[in-house]
């Protein structure tokens, strides 16, 4: 599979770590069993389009956020995305059709249409635009309140929204659920950033394990890295979902934490990310 593909199955991942669902029930709501997500989110098997645009239908997650994690998560999409059942093969691959999409279509045209709708929005704002805005008045408002009195300031806001609230018509548990997930995805975009940021400050070290010629240069940084994947892998489990990551057997994978075998450039880079994964998520 292409670092692209990777990168789509990751942002994948990301999305339902970030929304708060585990992995039976985000399957079940698209249509998956466990197994297959699994191996999707494990970058095994590569996002085709009708499992993307299930995503897209039953979280509004945009599809260009999957293909370019540069775009929000949260956006409405450029390009006018098929239905599968449009498509003479429905299970292809997410990023072929968005080529497909853009080969088709005159870029100008579309990129007009999409500020045309923009500016639509600005006035009228959609709910996460205006949870972001009310957050930053709620700081503004606090900082103002003297400190002694910032309780009985908080108990107002909250019985005000609770009466809002009591006289706005009823609302189903399952949207009121999903509403307050896409609430989130501003959070989810300025958190996968940081985590950016934090890779690129860390990437001219990094770099240096992909030339082979630099290796013997950089072996005093792998017995770190192998620490840090032994401390992780000591959990039950993790050598074998270390495995299943990188397609290799847990033999291979006891070699290189055992000093008897050292991983390629390209391997460190994947032990690297994944054991970043695991020390976020303790």
């Amino acid at each position: 599979m292409n670092p692209d593909e990777r990168a789509i199955c990751a942002r994948l991942k990301s999305f339902r770590e970030k929304i708060g669902w585990n992995r039976n029930a985000f399957a079940s709501q698209i249509g998956l069993t466990h197994a297959r997500l699994v191996s999707i989110e494990h970058a095994l098997t590569p996002l085709n389009y009708e499992v993307a645009w299930k995503i897209k239908e039953v979280f509004g997650l945009s599809l260009m956020w999957l293909v370019d994690g540069n775009y929000p998560p949260n956006e409405r999409d450029i390009g006018r995305w098929p239905a599968p059942e449009t498509l003479v093969n429905p299970r292809e691959l997410l990023s072929e059709v968005e080529k497909e999409m853009w080969a088709n279509i005159d870029p100008d045209a579309e990129l007009k249409r999409y500020n045309k709708i923009k500016k639509e929005d600005i006035y009228n704002p959609g709910a996460a635009s205006l949870a972001v805005s009310l957050k930053e008045d709620i700081v503004n408002w606090m900082a103002r309140i003297p400190e002694d009195m910032a309780f009985a300031f908080y108990q107002e806001l909250i019985k005000f929204a609770e009466d809002y609230l009591d006289e706005c018509p009823a609302v189903s548990e399952i949207k009121v659920a999903l509403r307050e997930r896409a609430l989130k995805w501003n959070e989810m975009q300025d958190e996968i950033n940081r985590r950016l940021r934090l890779r690129m400050a860390k990437k001219k070290p990094i770099d240096i394990f992909s030339k082979k010629e630099n290796i013997g240069g950089v072996k005093p940084l792998l017995p770190a890295l192998i620490q840090r994947l032994k401390n992780v892998t000591g959990e039950r489990g993790k050598k074998t979902a270390l495995a299943n990551f990188l397609d290799v057997s847990p033999a291979m994978v006891s070699q290189w934490l055992s000093g008897d075998r050292e991983p390629g450039g390209e391997t460190t880079l994947r032990l690297l990310t994944w054991v970043e994964q695991e020390e976020r998520q303790k």
